[in-house]
Parts: C-alpha cells; structure tokens; sequence
C-alpha cells in the first residue's frame, strides 16, 4: 500500500502546505523505487522525479523525509542498527551511520537539517551529527529494555520527546541530552505514536493494542493531560495532526475521526475505507481536506468542514 499513497502524496503536492516546503516555490516528497530513492519535487507548477546517488538496499524498513531547507534529504531506516542518508543534491553520496546499540526503530530531523535523533528497541535515544555522522550524546529515560516507539523534535530544536513499551512519555533537552519532564500515560497503556503541538506547548499521544484507548493532550510543563479523546468505534490504529495543530485526525480500521484539540470533542466521522482497511490518513491543502488510503491500494480525499467527498 505504500506505493499508492507515495503515489497520492506526489499528485497532491500542489496542495500539502508548509510541511513540505523546503525552500521558495519548491516541494518535495519521497519514495523508494527497488533500487533508489526517489525525489518528486515541485518547481513552477510542475512535478519531476530525480534519483538519488546509489542502490537502495535490501533491509530498508522506512523513510522519512526531512523538513530542512534545500537540499531535501531522506533518512532511509534499515534493518538492525543501520540508518542511510539521501539528499535530492545528486553530487552528494549516500552516508550511512551506524548504531552500535540495539535496532534502530525511528529517526527523525532536527528543523534546523543539520542533525537528527535516533530511538532504538533497547531505550536509548542518540543525537546525531549528519555532518560528522557520529552520535553527539546517546541518553537513556524510558524502563531498562523499554522499546521506544517514536520520537519527535519540538519546532525549536532544543527538545525532544519519546513515548515507550513501558507507557512513559519522556521530555528531553536535545543540547545536554538531560531529562527535563517523565510521566506515564496511565491506565496501564502504552502509546505508540506522539506528535508536537505546533505551538511547542504541548504533545499529542495516541495509537496502542488497547481497544478502550484514547489519545491524549499534554501540556508539557506540568506534564498532565489536558484533554483526553476516545473513539466511540474501534482501536485507535493512527493519529495525525493537522497543520496549525487546530485539529488531529484518529481512524479505526474503517473509519476517520477528526477532533477538535483545543475543545477536545468529535468534530466529524467519516467512513474512509470503502474496502480493506485505513492504513494512512493526513490533512491536506492547509488541513481543510484529508486524504486517506486503504490496504486496497484505493484512496480518497474528503471535506473536512462537510466531511463529503471532494
């Protein structure tokens, strides 16, 4: 299904907003081709492919575009404790930065491009030096042993935030690597998914086995949940902000709920897989449309205001 929704993503670059903007009148996206990574970028209206220098390798478990300014990069997560970089800039060759921990499970930019973070299956997170590629610090908050899920960096740059198998949400200084807030998300859940508010006060967690879990709103500084938003159908399996953070989109296996953050209620439930099940939703054109796709490599695009087909 990951081909289809790179697929959407790049037909949709007109409309995607300042998440993917990368410097002036250019967009980007990225995918992997069996043998490369791929640049779809936007310049005057229109949109081309470019190649990356190099073979893409066999273990690749995910990509990540970079939100840095131009030249767009992607770190291209592989199996075990391998992690490679590619920039959309063809002279430049692929850098491959190797953990000597356990398996990495995440990697995400730093907004600044000139670093990223790591989280890997045995709980340490790493900053990195994509310029060095060597880890800067590597720090440890979460329970010995504790899978971390995923990490984000705050639009400042000067903090990042973890959520773990063992159910605790760690706050962190990217500059001292020092853990600055830790708090559990309760009721015995663990989350899988957690995203920045844009404002920078506050995180979103979500996603976990439970059937009765409900994401949560956090305000970061007295670490306790400000609003908390349960589906009235079926497991939470993704949450997704929208740009400005006003609203995050929650689905079911076959249904997309988009919430309100800042009132914490229900605004509209759309029923977003009319075969096979969501695999990914996200907003679009400024967060007024949301696209979905479903395992059946089918996919649409929804009003977020009359929750219609647009």
């Amino acid at each position: 299904w990951a081909r289809p929704v790179a697929a959407l993503i790049c037909a949709l670059l007109p409309f995607i907003g300042s998440s993917t903007r990368y410097g002036a009148g250019a967009d980007a996206a990225a995918d992997s081709a069996p043998d490369a990574v791929l640049f779809w970028l936007r310049s005057g209206g229109r949109s081309t492919p470019r190649r990356g220098t190099g073979k893409l390798p066999s273990d690749v478990l995910s990509l990540v575009l970079a939100l840095v300014p131009w030249p767009a990069q992607v770190a291209v997560l592989r199996g075990g404790s391998l992690a490679t970089l590619w920039s959309a800039d063809a002279r430049l060759e692929p850098r491959t930065l190797h953990s000597r921990g356990s398996a990495l499970v995440d990697i995400k930019f730093f907004p600044q491009g000139d670093r990223l973070v790591t989280a890997s299956a045995d709980g340490v997170v790493a900053v990195w030096s994509i310029l060095v590629g060597q880890p800067l610090r590597l720090v440890r908050g979460h329970a010995p042993g504790s899978r971390i899920f995923e990490v984000q960096v705050f639009p400042d740059g000067d903090r990042i935030v973890s959520v773990a198998e063992d159910a605790g949400v760690v706050l962190w200084s990217a500059r001292f690597g020092e853990i600055l807030r830790r708090w559990t998300v309760g009721l015995g859940d663990a989350h899988r998914v957690v995203r920045v508010l844009p404002a920078g006060d506050g995180v979103i967690t979500g996603v976990s086995s439970s059937p009765e879990s409900a994401a949560a709103v956090w305000n970061t500084s007295a670490h306790t949940a400000t609003r908390r938003l349960r589906q009235p159908r079926g497991r939470m399996r993704l949450l997704e902000l929208a740009p400005g953070g006003s609203r995050v989109v929650t689905a079911s296996a076959r249904n997309a709920y988009i919430w309100r953050i800042d009132l914490g209620v229900l605004e509209r439930e759309v029923v977003a897989s009319e075969g096979g099940w969501i695999v990914s939703a996200a907003f679009a054109a400024g967060g007024s449309k949301l696209v979905a796709s479903s395992s059946a490599s089918l996919a649409a695009i929804w009003d977020v205001d009359t929750g219609g087909r647009a």
